[in-house]
């Protein structure tokens, strides 16, 4: 069973503000050949996408999946992902 008070705590340093993407920096942009998908892997609510059968790759957030856990944030190793309050400690 999902500690409720736990998960809030965790989520709270992200719960201003939301995610942005810069699609610019992804890998699958920028090298077409790689499909790379570590944020996808790390999304516990699926709001991360890519459109393979488009030839530009990009990366897609759905705002109304996204938790704004910040998970995306540290898995991506390009930096596509950034949150206003980024810098804050996620985790005790």
């Amino acid at each position: 069973m999902i500690n409720l008070a736990k998960l809030e705590k965790v989520l709270a340093p992200y719960g201003v503000g939301s995610i942005s993407v810069d699609a610019n920096r992804c890998l699958n942009n920028r090298f077409k050949q790689v499909e790379c998908n570590i944020c996808v892997s790390q999304c516990p609510t699926w709001a991360i996408s890519f459109n393979w059968e488009d030839r530009d790759h990009l990366v897609e957030l759905d705002p109304l999946l996204c938790a704004n856990c910040g998970y995306c944030l540290h898995a991506c190793p390009t930096g596509v992902f950034d949150h206003p309050q980024r810098s804050q400690k996620i985790v005790d």
